[in-house]
């Protein structure tokens, strides 16, 4: 199976790409699975799970977070509600909770200012991962992804692949390859590390949608 794990929705700040939308892209797209990854909350991904429940779609929605600390962000992957702003600790205890996957997005990535570099976590901290984003499809360096894998390799975590996508288009352009047939088979591939990751950096340009996102928005309000 093929899974994007990393595709934002309008429920992110930055994003404008409606969830239905977003659904029949991936399945276009050939993505046996996504994992939706807004800012801040779960909402953009519950809604998701529920369309293609009720829709009986052939994809697989795993509902996730990039939740804020104050150095970066984490990922939580399989979550069941939408976890605020907080710690680096907490964010890993309430990911846990929830019997979650935590990972970290774009680690290495000093453009950006979300980026939670490594040097921040303590050693308990980062045997509270269980996987780091290896290849993200937006950053402007591939010695950044290349960063992010020597860090998973070294830590023994599992490698994960996405497109960080805030725009259709963008949807599927990384990916992680997992030998599963449902969810409980993914986050499974994940805790044994059994994951391969492909995919090509987009366009430096998709930034600028987001950025035309993220001040409609504030327009808007």
């Amino acid at each position: 199976m093929k899974i994007d794990f990393h595709v934002h929705t309008h429920f992110s700040k930055d994003c404008l790409s409606d969830v239905r939308k977003v659904l029949q892209c991936a399945i276009e797209k050939g993505m046996g699975g996504i994992a939706i990854t807004d800012h801040e909350t779960v909402e953009g991904a519950l809604l998701a799970k529920e369309i293609v429940e009720e829709e009986k779609l052939p994809l697989l929605v795993i509902v996730g977070e990039e939740i804020i600390t104050p150095h970066g962000e984490i990922m939580g992957l399989f979550l069941k509600k939408t976890i605020n702003r907080c710690s680096i600790s907490r964010a890993l205890l309430e990911i846990k909770r929830q019997d979650g996957i935590a990972s970290i997005p774009h680690p290495f990535d000093s453009v950006r200012g979300s980026a939670l570099h490594p040097k921040w976590l303590s050693k308990e901290e980062i045997k509270g991962l269980e996987a780091v984003e290896v290849f993200n499809a937006r950053v402007t360096l591939p010695s950044v992804n290349e960063s992010a894998l020597e860090f998973a390799q070294g830590q023994g975590l599992a490698q994960l692949g996405g497109s960080d996508a805030h725009t259709l288009g963008e949807i599927g352009a990384a990916c992680t390859k997992v030998n599963a047939k449902n969810g409980k088979e993914v986050r499974d591939a994940i805790l044994k590390r059994k994951t391969r990751v492909e995919g090509k950096l987009s366009s430096p340009l998709v930034h600028l949608h987001s950025r035309y996102a993220s001040l409609r928005k504030k327009i808007m309000r």
